[in-house]
């Protein structure tokens, strides 16, 4: 299956958006399989979830249908949410969590969804928020940026974005 996902990034890559699309479409239903069998093994579940957000982002904005891509980065939250309420230390599942939100919080307000685009970009910002605080996480600084700028605080995303002109991270994660 990761051979698949990779093929997929490659024809993306490449700019052939169907068949790209299509392959992480046939990956999503082979890890689908896999996750049913084994629902309490996390890096199915996990695998599973990056596939939802992979088919969301062939949608939008790779795509033109926000509306579409939502429903997948939902399956996706759904995923990532459970794993948060069964390991709330598991770091990088609250990473991907926050990721998600701010996908289908772009999703919601392409679609038109302003009140859904707020609620999610907010949640979105308390994890990363709650990850910069966090001395083993490894959250981009540029993800908070992101989230602060979308939920109004400028002026804190303006000094993220100057301190790491300023001083650019060795590890391009941080």
């Amino acid at each position: 299956m990761l051979f698949r996902s990779e093929l997929a990034t490659l024809t993306v890559r490449m700019g052939d958006l169907v068949e790209g699309q299509k392959l992480y479409d046939r990956c999503a239903s082979i890890r689908e399989q896999v996750a049913a069998e084994k629902p309490d093994f996390w890096p199915a579940q996990n695998d599973l979830a990056l596939s939802y957000n992979n088919q969301g982002s062939m949608r939008f904005p790779l795509g033109d249908d926000p509306k579409a891509a939502r429903e997948f980065h939902r399956k996706a939250l759904d995923v990532f949410r459970k794993r948060a309420m069964l390991d709330p230390a598991d770091i990088e599942n609250k990473h991907s969590l926050g990721l998600t939100l701010y996908y289908e919080a772009t999703c919601a307000l392409h679609s038109g969804d302003k009140d859904g685009s707020a609620a999610a970009y907010r949640e979105c910002l308390k994890i990363f928020k709650d990850l910069d605080t966090e001395p083993t996480a490894k959250s981009p600084k540029a993800d908070l940026m992101l989230a602060l700028a979308r939920c109004g605080d400028h002026a804190k995303a303006a000094s993220i974005a100057e301190a790491l002109v300023a001083t650019p991270p060795k590890d391009e994660h941080l």
